[in-house]
């Protein structure tokens, strides 16, 4: 497995074209929305990211933001590091290749 493509954004609105832009390279089935610690306001699924539900993952538990870092690629070492530094409404946009 290659090492995961990523990008973290404060706004969903950059998030969205961040996302259309990685659809026009990769597979939908590889692109991951993942917001731990979405902002009252934050509200977009799987539909306005135009992803498969299990894809976008909005406030979920602790062990799911860690079990879908993990499956795309990322280290243990690396979850851990990046949930220290992950600040509230931080949406990350994954490619796993």
């Amino acid at each position: 497995m290659s090492k995961p493509i990523f990008n973290d954004y404060k706004d969903e609105n950059l998030a969205l074209e961040a996302v259309q832009k990685m659809k026009a390279k990769y597979s939908s089935t590889c692109i991951y929305v993942i917001n731990p610690q979405p902002l009252d306001y934050q509200k977009m699924g799987s539909e306005e990211y135009g992803l498969p539900e299990k894809n976008v993952n909005y406030g979920k538990s602790q062990h799911e933001f860690q079990s879908r870092l993990i499956e795309c690629g990322f280290k243990a070492q690396e979850v851990t590091q990046m949930e220290r530094e992950i600040e509230p409404g931080t949406i990350l946009v994954i490619v796993c290749a």
